[in-house]
């Protein structure tokens, strides 16, 4: 029975190992979806916020710091594009941590896609399109640097649209208008529209290789279970149910042997007459 209770504990405590590092696993790929989704939002809100400064023309409701500034505030475009540096750090932190081998091909994918020429890996097999074209002009070429440099580059020019406003002396009605279709303007508008897609196919691959993960994982859960009912049966028939045979043949032997004694003998022995007088014997009998 102890052989017994210890393949069932080592059965269950491995089942929890095995289950903490799905849930660890698990909540490390949330994480990373978080992170990689909010990439294209991120510099989208930052440029949306930036054309909202330049609509309101108000230096003192948006810079805090600004030494005439009346009421305390939040500069929306600021904390977007700190948000874009803070997602760099936390998707290259996850290339040095331990993920599924279901996301190898992903991952592989991100930190080609990081660092090379988006346009050229995108569009591979549509070199002919016009989307490909476009896409490397966008931002004076800058989607084919990687990445993480596209992104660096949003946010540069995005503060030098914003700078350059706030530098005009008179900011007049048609000078906000000027701002907003300038060629810096331009340049985040098609960044942000060639951005689209391939973000969106990064997300796409991470999520069928996330599928690909829980399918594993529940072919293994079945398999646990099968090898837990198959050692169960194996057990019982061939452990449980032989020794129970044994036992059975043991207390008939044993009853027979009660049977036996004399009362004589039982009349002569104190132990035995008071094991008769406590009823165990009694009962052992029936």
């Amino acid at each position: 029975m102890l052989i017994l209770g210890s393949i069932f504990a080592a059965y269950f405590v491995g089942d929890f190992i095995h289950e903490l590092i799905f849930l660890k696993n698990y909540r490390k790929l949330l994480e990373h979806l978080v992170l990689t989704a909010a990439r294209t939002s991120d510099l989208i809100y930052g440029f949306t916020f930036a054309q909202e400064e330049i609509y309101e023309n108000n230096i003192t409701a948006v810079y805090p710091s600004y030494p005439a500034a009346t009421v305390e505030t939040n500069n929306a475009r600021i904390m977007y594009q700190n948000r874009v540096f803070k997602n760099q750090v936390g998707i290259k932190e996850a290339y040095g941590e331990s993920f599924p081998y279901n996301f190898g091909d992903y991952f592989d994918t991100l930190l080609a896609y990081d660092n090379g020429d988006m346009c050229e890996l995108y569009y591979k097999d549509a070199k002919d399109s016009i989307d490909y074209g476009a896409c490397r002009a966008a931002g004076d070429g800058k989607l084919k640097l990687g990445m993480v440099q596209t992104e660096t580059a949003f946010v540069g020019i995005l503060e030098r649209l914003v700078n350059n406003f706030y530098n005009t002396p008179n900011r007049d009605k048609q000078t906000q208008i000027d701002t907003l279709v300038n060629d810096d303007a331009l340049s985040l508008t098609r960044m942000s529209w060639n951005l689209k897609p391939i973000q969106k196919y990064l997300r796409t691959m991470f999520v069928e290789a996330g599928n690909s993960y829980l399918d594993t994982i529940r072919m293994v859960e079945e398999i646990k279970l099968i090898v837990f009912l198959v050692v169960l049966f194996v057990l019982v028939v061939f452990a449980i149910l032989p020794y129970l045979t044994r036992l059975k043949k043991q207390i008939f032997r044993t009853k027979a042997l009660l049977n036996m004694i004399p009362m004589s003998m039982i009349k002569k022995n104190k132990t035995l007459q008071e094991m008769f007088v406590s009823k165990e014997i009694f009962q052992a009998l029936k």
